[in-house]
């Protein structure tokens, strides 16, 4: 499970306007292009890996250390991601965020 230590470093994206940020949502076959930078999390085995999709063609593994038949599938799924965030929708997030903090 990806860790840290420090929350301030990390924007909570679970809220944002207008439902955007499906990568999150999404589950990955092994093979498929990454569109994004980061932490994917095998949802069958819960084996994580790092990705620089920076880097031409990368693809998501279709094998891993740890995975076994009986985890089922693999299927990749975005955790963390460095992602770029359009500057309206930041000042957006960054305001949702310090109401949420009053709470």
């Amino acid at each position: 499970m990806a860790q840290f230590k420090h929350l301030k470093y990390f924007s909570h994206l679970g809220r944002t306007p207008k439902g955007k940020l499906t990568d999150f949502d999404r589950l990955s076959e092994p093979g498929h292009l990454t569109p994004l930078s980061g932490i994917y999390r095998c949802e069958g085995c819960a084996w994580e890996i790092v990705i620089d999709a920076g880097l031409k063609g990368r693809k998501l593994p279709s094998r891993h250390p740890g995975h076994d038949k009986s985890d089922g599938p693999i299927r990749w799924r975005l955790i963390v991601t460095d992602l770029p965030i359009d500057p309206v929708e930041e000042k957006e997030l960054r305001r949702t965020y310090q109401r949420n903090k009053k709470k």
